[in-house]
């Protein structure tokens, strides 16, 4: 079975980091939700990806000058901003995982207490910060690169985590980041099945993760390249729905 998970709680269908978004990751038959979290003045975690509420909600300001009762009189969408617990609640009824991305330094503490070891995963673009997650946890982790860097294995590995959120790939992460037991999570809607199948290739290796197409109702198939079998899971309209292509499921490795 492939793995999908709602980017920003599938803000292409419902407003981002909310409850409503929750329940359409669900409606897209989505396993997992992504959410961003941040700190408020009064110590609280709440949904919101930007530094400023401004672009999200009816209201204005930093997050860190507000306090979460000031933060939830605004609305995102027509409900009020959530904080992490409410999301947590309606993720764990919703039988979802969830993907933790953490905006900002300091979190780590927070994060491990309210965060359920089991179906979850915290990323950042700071990676010292998903370090101490493992030094003081048994979350599971993974870090978020936005470019190429030279070793990027190196990174994930310095950070003790699990996995790389990579918005670009190439053969070559795969089949370093395969060698050393970490997942790869490629960004949404960026590459094609014959893509990864290439990547496949060029490690020497079965692709341990597998991606979804783009096009289609909501069916499974399988489909054979060379001695790679890859079952590909289709979603209606999926380039637009916010989802995340995630590689999670082993691909048979025909001998």
């Amino acid at each position: 079975m492939a793995l999908l998970i709602s980017h920003r709680t599938a803000s292409a269908l419902a407003a981002e980091n909310s409850l409503e978004g929750i329940n359409a990751t669900k409606s897209c038959q989505a396993d997992y939700v992504h959410m961003d979290v941040r700190l408020s003045r009064d110590g609280e975690l709440v949904l919101m990806h930007d530094e400023s509420v401004d672009r999200t909600t009816d209201g204005k300001g930093k997050v860190e000058d507000l306090d979460c009762t000031e933060i939830q009189a605004l609305h995102v969408g027509n409900r009020p901003v959530p904080t992490l617990a409410e999301a947590l609640i309606l993720s764990r009824e919703l039988e979802l995982g969830v993907v933790i991305e953490m905006r900002e330094e300091g979190l780590e503490a927070l994060v491990a207490e309210a965060v359920p070891k089991e179906k979850s995963i915290i990323t950042s673009s700071f990676h010292a910060s998903l370090r101490e997650i493992k030094h003081i946890s048994d979350l599971k982790t993974g870090i978020i690169i936005t470019s190429l860097p030279i070793k990027p294995v190196e990174l994930a590995l310095w950070a003790q985590a699990d996995a790389i959120f990579p918005k670009r790939v190439n053969p070559r992460l795969f089949k370093e980041a395969h060698q050393m037991g970490l997942e790869v999570y490629p960004g949404r809607g960026q590459y094609s099945s014959s893509s990864i199948l290439a990547s496949a290739a060029g490690s020497g290796r079965s692709l341990d993760r597998q991606p979804l197409s783009y096009q289609g109702g909501a069916r499974s198939a399988g489909h054979g390249y060379g001695k790679v079998q890859l079952r590909i899971l289709s979603l209606p309209s999926f380039r637009g729905s916010g989802l995340h292509p995630l590689f999670l499921s082993p691909l048979s490795l025909q001998r």
